[in-house]
């Protein structure tokens, strides 16, 4: 049973992120629900960097035991929105590197939340 909800915690997450976000930027782009395939392009290329986060957020959530869960998930989101933003660097321009921040914050704030909501205060 924990092997299911450690992974409902770890693959929900990037899922939840990268579904919603890519959703949610093909609406700010002036694009419509309706033309899906731009939106699965993005969820799924977007899909491979938020399932690397969740796994540094787990690793990370373990490393930090001593402290406050509170604390660990703020934690985990600030680490969330460096890491999204840092790995956009790479392709140069403020754009990126704001949608790797909004994605790295969104999929760490999925992240504790599905595992404050399938754990409880563990």
């Amino acid at each position: 049973m924990d092997t299911v909800r450690g992974l409902t915690v770890w693959l929900g997450a990037p899922l939840l992120a990268s579904l919603l976000c890519s959703a949610g930027w093909q609406l700010a782009s002036g694009g419509h629900l309706a033309e899906w395939r731009p939106i699965v392009g993005l969820s799924l290329m977007a899909l491979i960097f938020t399932i690397g986060g969740s796994t540094l957020l787990s690793l990370a959530f373990a490393a930090m035991e001593a402290l406050a869960a509170i604390t660990r998930y703020i934690a985990l989101i600030c680490l969330g929105a460096f890491a999204g933003g840092a790995i956009m660097i790479p392709f140069g321009t403020p754009g990126s590197v704001l949608a790797g921040i909004i994605y790295g914050v969104a999929t760490a704030s999925f992240w504790a939340g599905l595992h404050r909501a399938v754990y409880g205060s563990r």
